[in-house]
């Protein structure tokens, strides 16, 4: 790293610090939370995994609702996939899980004072945008399960959980950032492969629809598969 990275870093770590220190004195939750978040982004992009461990794990303590809890556990899973600390992944993806639940039904429960009856095309539209995003979460925790199970050498529960991945659209940013869509199809292949029974594995993979864009990601592997 350059000499002007580095003092480009020192200068933005004070910023953080000082703002984290500004908003505890003030007893400010909301903005405590969000610095606490920012410091965790901060020290993830400088490698410093641990530091940023920390300040992502303290935020929860300033989370005022499922959302906020939902977000800080996606971060901490994003930081795990990338330390390969495959362990630990399977305890936030359950903290993530139950955070979801009580997202949607936050998010689907009336206003206070509202009929409970909003309008058709706003509602629809709304639960639309819910679902999407609820299917986006979903997508990424089936995959922080897989690569857990993978990386700990449980290989068939592994490839249960990449057949249950939803399309790559799903994974969103993690999609070029923490997995390539080719990886999903090898790696679930393969975890297949070594434990499925052999009658089964065609009709388990390759008459899965959605699994099998991954696959048409490497062509080789439907080969593989039906030989």
């Amino acid at each position: 790293m350059g000499r002007r990275d580095d003092h480009q870093n020192h200068a933005d770590r004070t910023k953080l610090e000082v703002e984290l220190k500004t908003y505890s004195n003030n007893m400010i939750k909301e903005s405590i939370r969000m610095a606490h978040r920012d410091l965790g982004d901060f020290y993830r992009a400088t490698g410093d995994y641990g530091t940023s461990l920390k300040h992502y794990t303290k935020s929860r303590e300033f989370c005022t609702t499922s959302q906020h809890v939902l977000d800080m556990c996606m971060s901490i899973l994003e930081l795990l996939i990338e330390q390969r600390n495959y362990s630990h992944l399977t305890t936030y993806v359950f903290k993530a899980d139950a955070a979801l639940d009580a997202a949607t039904a936050a998010n689907t429960a009336p206003a206070p004072g509202s009929t409970g009856a909003p309008a058709p095309t706003a509602s629809a539209a709304g639960s639309k945008k819910k679902s999407a995003e609820r299917d986006n979460v979903q997508a990424k925790l089936d995959l922080a399960t897989a690569l857990s199970h993978l990386g700990q050498g449980t290989y068939e529960k592994a490839a249960l959980c990449f057949l249950k991945i939803g399309p790559a659209k799903d994974l969103g940013d993690w999609v070029g950032k923490l997995i390539a869509p080719s990886d999903i199809a090898i790696y679930g292949t393969l975890c297949a492969l070594a434990t499925f029974p052999r009658s089964s594995i065609k009709g388990k993979i390759l008459e899965n629809s959605v699994f099998g864009a991954y696959i048409e990601q490497e062509p080789y592997i439907r080969e593989l598969i039906e030989a």
